[in-house]
């Protein structure tokens, strides 16, 4: 076939079949010469969209390194089968014959066969190197909060390694994207590991315990990788901190506002575990008139509760940001619960 399969991640180079014995034999044949002319501006089309393909790939914003490394080996891949195509004995006499006809078709396609070769170089180089991140990434990959920060040192000790020894994959912005990746999985399983259901309905004690478990995960990687930037120097003194933990940090915050609502489902909601505690009982005339101010107060809770129950995008998407407006009606609400629970405080005391 003569399509580029550049979705497979082979670009395959169409060689006509008649046989080519000679140069100078076929430079007699204008028919053939020009059917040759045409195969070159094929190939040349074909080579710029696979380039034009790669160049325009881009990872999602939450793509993992294992993602990174999956692109690297696409086009290591592709780029080393063109250059195996383009250095083959056949395409090598087809390029002879048009420079022997002073075709004006061979220079762009020289250009773009070093292109190729330079691109199949970087490729195979970058691969070589990450490929030492595969094996760490797939834990990662599968890894609990909990057990995150176990595995970031030996992760950042390979990506220092990468940076200061590889010979393209050594600038600012690539280590620096590799880095944030790091950060996007943590989210990742931070954020698979997090139930919203537990957290409004069901299970409160265990949804702090996870929440916390993230948020130590999150704390521990941002405080590894302090470490590991003033250790390795170089061009790690030149990344934008703000820019590798933009999305962790806002996880992290979104990580304590749920914390703060399974606090609130124990202050002012009874919650124990997945169950209510019973409503205190308290003696003397005043007595009923506190324990049906703590009734209030739970049912008012729970009415500022809901609306966030039945929010329809995404709490644990940062780039949710309708939740900053949505969390802070709840906690000024909740603030003025807290003010109503010290007033019945102190009328129970008396």
């Amino acid at each position: 076939t003569e399509t580029a399969h550049i979705a497979r991640g082979c670009t395959l180079l169409y060689v006509p079949a008649e046989k080519i014995t000679s140069v100078e034999e076929t430079l007699a044949n204008k028919d053939l010469v020009q059917t040759l002319e045409g195969t070159l501006i094929h190939w040349t089309r074909q080579i710029n969209e696979a380039i034009a393909y790669q160049e325009a790939v881009e990872l999602a914003d939450n793509a993992g390194p294992l993602a990174e490394l999956e692109f690297w080996e696409g086009k290591a891949a592709d780029l080393s089968s063109i250059e195996h195509q383009i250095t083959d004995q056949k395409v090598k006499i087809i390029v002879q014959v048009l420079q022997a006809s002073k075709s004006s078709y061979v220079e762009p396609f020289l250009n773009l066969s070093d292109l190729i070769k330079q691109g199949s170089l970087e490729a195979t180089d970058n691969l070589k190197f990450l490929s030492l991140l595969k094996e760490p990434c797939m834990v990662l990959a599968e890894a609990k909060p909990k057990v995150i920060p176990d595995l970031l040192p030996g992760i950042l000790h390979r990506i220092r390694f990468i940076g200061a020894h590889s010979g393209f994959y050594n600038t600012s912005e690539r280590v620096q994207g590799l880095l944030t990746k790091i950060s996007n999985e943590i989210i990742n399983r931070c954020t698979a590991n997090i139930s919203l259901t537990d957290i409004f309905d069901g299970n409160v004690d265990s949804s702090i315990k996870d929440l916390q478990d993230s948020i130590d995960a999150l704390d521990k990687w941002r405080r590894l990788y302090m470490i590991a930037k003033e250790a390795a120097g170089g061009i790690w003194a030149s990344f934008t901190d703000s820019s590798i933990f933009a999305y962790s940090d806002a996880f992290l915050k979104r990580c304590r506002d749920l914390l703060e609502i399974c606090e609130g489902q124990k202050q002012f909601g009874r919650k124990i575990g997945s169950d209510r505690a019973r409503v205190p009982s308290f003696g003397g005339s005043g007595g009923p008139e506190v324990m049906k101010g703590l009734i209030e107060i739970e049912r008012a809770f729970d009415k500022q509760l809901t609306p966030l129950r039945s929010l329809k995008y995404n709490i644990l998407d940062v780039k949710a940001t309708k939740w900053h407006d949505d969390f802070g009606a709840f906690a000024r609400a909740t603030k003025d619960l807290e003010v109503r629970t010290q007033n019945l405080i102190s009328t129970a005391f008396e």
